[in-house]
């Protein structure tokens, strides 16, 4: 597959395991991908490609094998090949991982996978405790302002006393205290 002129990036991998063998590939010190970090199409040699209908995918297994050279004095890149003893070590690496997962024994694998399903039901609870936060302090905000509103047509004689504790007792009751367990 000939790549051409286009540079392609690419997310790191979720896999811990697979993650870690490509950020040692990168050859940054102490440096660790956020979920938003990419690597360029340059990192990988061209059999890592294939060509998946109109876009360019990476082969699963994919490593990657060049390092990029940033030179400060012409900042050019020069592609530089790793030597294949290293190459071979990290596809060894990945593959004797992913024979590792299919020896354990079931009770292994389902505590895995049972795992794995936690811990998605945990961030899935923790966007939703982070969206009700969220839409409480709104509400909360809103009260406040609807509070003063009142406060506002009182001093201005809009309403009497008696309507102001009513509209005053209403907003008492809608309070976003959490309930008591």
């Amino acid at each position: 597959m000939n790549m051409g002129a286009f540079v392609y990036s690419f997310s790191f991998p979720r896999d811990a395991f697979i993650n870690k063998i490509w950020t040692n590939s990168t050859g940054r010190d102490g440096w660790s991908p956020t979920k938003h970090s990419r690597i360029c199409s340059k990192h990988f040699e061209q059999t890592c490609f294939r060509a998946f209908k109109s876009k360019t995918c990476l082969n699963k297994k994919s490593v990657p094998t060049l390092h990029i050279i940033h030179d400060n004095n012409d900042l050019q890149n020069n592609p530089v090949m790793k030597s294949p003893e290293k190459t071979k070590m990290n596809e060894d690496a990945m593959s004797q991982d992913s024979n590792s997962i299919n020896v354990e024994t079931p009770r292994k694998k389902k505590l895995i996978i049972k795992l794995q399903q936690k811990t998605r039901l945990a961030e899935m609870r923790k966007k939703k405790i982070q969206l009700l936060r969220s839409k409480t302090r709104r509400l909360q905000k809103r009260n406040a302002e609807l509070r003063t509103v009142i406060n506002t047509l009182q001093s201005k004689h809009f309403i009497n006393q008696e309507m102001a504790d009513f509209l005053m007792s209403d907003a008492d009751k809608t309070s976003f205290k959490p309930r008591p367990k």
